[in-house]
């Protein structure tokens, strides 16, 4: 979403989608991380794949996330939780 589209939330709101975005993000680095020792130990290729699978799609909730995170406006350190 464009930053221009947003000015009319507010900063609690904003402040509150930062939180909820980074949070997301953090949460899916930690998947990612499991995922990736889960695969490397995986005995035979299928499962392997079948990690590579769930990882190409958590790669692409991150970037998501991310870009959503960057379009957001920044939160004025008057309002920020």
């Amino acid at each position: 979403m464009p930053k221009e589209s947003i000015p009319h939330q507010s900063q609690p709101a904003i402040a509150h989608d930062h939180c909820m975005l980074e949070g997301a993000l953090e949460a899916l680095d930690l998947l990612h991380e499991d995922l990736v020792l889960r695969r490397d130990e995986a005995r035979n290729e299928t499962a392997r794949e079948t990690y590579d699978e769930m990882l190409t799609i958590i790669d692409s909730l991150e970037t998501e996330y991310q870009n959503r995170l960057d379009a957001l406006p920044p939160v004025s350190a008057d309002h920020a939780s």
